[in-house]
């Protein structure tokens, strides 16, 4: 019985971490792709899932893509983490728009990279806007 399914949605990546298990990089461009995400899910859910964890590469590169997929797993009552680099917070109201359209009804888990290898390419006010508004938009954020 599998509880929490990892999907590595993508191994594209805006950044390019020496310690990174996957290589990801800007170099790939596939991903797993809405339909076949679902179907796995799916199948999961059968087994007991509760929980579906998307990773990559970075996911928030197909930022439409984790709209949908937090969707359906909220329709069938599962909780969702995403891991991200927060290249996306840009300003606080870019990222409030971001957090709110991704998490309009809760159940999602953001583990945001924050370690030697990510903070020298993520400027640190971006971590402080992430976490500044994560309570309002009922996320949960995890910096590890």
């Amino acid at each position: 019985m599998v509880k929490n399914l990892c999907l590595l949605y993508t191994l594209k990546c805006n950044y390019k971490c020496a310690h990174c298990i996957t290589r990801s990089n800007n170099r790939y461009r596939s991903k797993i792709g809405i339909s076949s995400s679902k179907k796995i899910i799916r199948a999961f859910k059968k087994t007991g899932l509760k929980a579906v964890t998307l990773a990559g590469g970075e996911p928030f590169l197909f930022f439409e893509d984790m709209v949908k997929l937090v969707d359906f797993c909220r329709k069938n009552n599962l909780f969702v983490n995403i891991v991200t680099n927060a290249f996306w917070a840009e300003d606080i109201n870019k990222t409030e728009r971001i957090l709110k359209k991704l998490n309009p009804k809760g159940k999602v888990n953001l583990y945001v990279s924050f370690d030697e290898f990510h903070y020298a390419q993520t400027k640190f006010e971006k971590y402080c806007r992430t976490y500044q508004i994560r309570y309002s938009k009922g996320i949960y954020l995890i910096l590890y």
